[in-house]
């Protein structure tokens, strides 16, 4: 294990002010991040078949990422209804969390980038095995997501699942690997640091002999920071006070970092993808967004930046017609 840690200025630190010590954030990873809603008329989508058609967009320093399109619609293992909103909001957030990740190393260290199952040659199969010991077995549960299994005996070929990873980094930095684990909450941050070490780092080392490791915990600000200290000291909670504590004894990297995005906007974002594929499969939806009315015309959103629908009245016969739709090209600034 290294004495020196890249992430050293990104870890909880111990300070005290009025005599009393608290652990609080010097920083989070300090990029500058914002997602955008899109429906399948938007320009974004122009050129793209049906099935890269983007309906959820995010912007990482001004980079765009794909971060929703409607072959994830199709692809994904639960249903788009509002009974399954836990598992969209969960699902959105392990792919924020996966992009800020990976561009976060990408930044931090120049022209390095993370390998093994985050490439975008890497195996997306089910159950390809990325390293495995007579004891242990890390493989791809469903791309990007991995498990870790135990032999012990039980269980489906004698191994039990003792840890599951929403993402994985591998990466080499100074001849020295490194390997990032990252998960995401965005619930109450129900993580038990003994868990962590003896299901997650103690089997890792194990597969991963002479690595570094470090752990990052995505969640909401206030899971992460005291609410009364927040602005002034960056004071983290009890519960990431303890995971950071344990992990520190196992030479372990942990950082911690706050989604940019509320509740509300995970909720905007639930409804976005719910409405597009209702939309898309040709199933009644509620529209979630701003309509204009007039004398000869009614105008429908749904969150992109072209109109759900449009509607113009025959002024012949007071009919009112659908409209197909149509987008204004961003106009070129001359230079």
């Amino acid at each position: 294990m290294s004495d020196y840690s890249v992430f050293t200025k990104y870890e909880p630190k111990l300070w005290t002010p009025d005599s009393q010590g608290i652990y609080s954030l010097p920083r989070t990873h300090g990029l500058d991040v914002k997602y955008k809603l899109h429906n399948p008329n938007d320009e974004i989508n122009d050129g793209r078949s049906d099935l890269e058609k983007v309906l959820l967009e995010y912007r990482i320093n001004d980079e765009s990422v794909d971060l929703f399109t409607i072959t994830d619609l199709f692809d994904s293992t639960y249903q788009f209804e509002h009974k399954f909103a836990g598992n969209i909001i969960g699902d959105v957030a392990e792919r924020i969390s996966r992009v800020i990740t990976q561009y976060f190393i990408e930044t931090l260290f120049g022209s390095i980038k993370p390998e093994g199952v985050t490439q975008d040659d890497a195996p997306k199969k089910k159950d390809y095995i990325v390293a495995n010991n007579e004891e242990y077995v890390l493989k791809i549960k469903r791309f990007p997501n991995l498990i870790l299994l135990k032999k012990t005996g039980e269980g489906k070929y004698g191994y039990e699942n003792i840890k599951e990873l929403d993402s994985f980094f591998d990466y080499t930095l100074f001849r020295q690997r490194e390997i990032i684990v990252m998960e995401s909450k965005t619930g109450k941050i129900n993580v038990d640091p003994e868990k962590l070490v003896d299901n997650l780092f103690n089997p890792l080392r194990e597969l991963y002999p002479g690595a570094n490791f470090s752990y990052v915990l995505f969640a909401s600000t206030y899971s992460i920071f005291h609410r009364q200290f927040y602005e002034k000291r960056r004071q983290i909670c009890e519960i990431p006070l303890r995971i950071h504590k344990r992990l520190q004894d196992e030479d372990v990297n942990t950082l911690f970092f706050d989604f940019d995005e509320s509740r509300y906007d995970f909720a905007k974002i639930k409804n976005h993808l719910i409405t597009q594929y209702r939309a898309i499969n040709k199933m009644g939806v509620y529209i979630d967004g701003r309509t204009f009315v007039s004398e000869n015309d009614i105008i429908v959103f749904d969150g992109g930046e072209t109109p759900h629908i449009r509607l113009r009245r025959d002024k012949n016969n007071s009919s009112w017609n659908e409209m197909s739709l149509t987008h204004k090209k961003r106009r070129k600034k001359k230079k």
